[in-house]
């Protein structure tokens, strides 16, 4: 599930990624995978095609099996919204994850950064 990311991380990509602008930390106590957000799909002449527009389904619906996942969905419940520049400031030398904003872009405190994979899986 993605987020969570380490303070570490958000700095950089805080300060990589130039489509965050001015982005929101929130600290979640109760995160629940609800389902995924794709489209059901039907065998038409040897291929699926679109039997839908995209729309939400729930785990274990009995028709996942026709369903093409492309977003986790995810509730966030008890959430605090945190100043995320006092957190990185705060990441200091020594701090939890204060490497990967040394070490630059595509670097984490937990190693190289994988390559970005399919929609919020």
């Amino acid at each position: 599930m993605k987020p969570p990311v380490c303070v570490g991380c958000a700095a950089v990509a805080v300060r990589y990624c130039p489509h965050l602008g001015d982005p929101v930390a929130v600290r979640v106590r109760k995160p629940r995978v609800r389902g995924v957000y794709g489209g059901f799909h039907a065998p038409s002449g040897g291929v699926l095609t679109a039997a839908s527009e995209d729309g939400f389904l729930p785990y274990g619906h009995p028709h996942a099996a026709w369903f093409l996942a492309s977003q986790l969905v995810v509730e966030l419940r008890r959430c605090t919204v945190v100043d995320l520049a006092a957190e990185i400031g705060g990441a200091g030398p020594g701090a939890p994850g204060a490497e990967a904003e040394a070490a630059g872009p595509g670097v984490g405190a937990h190693g190289p950064a994988a390559a970005p994979g399919p929609a919020a899986a």
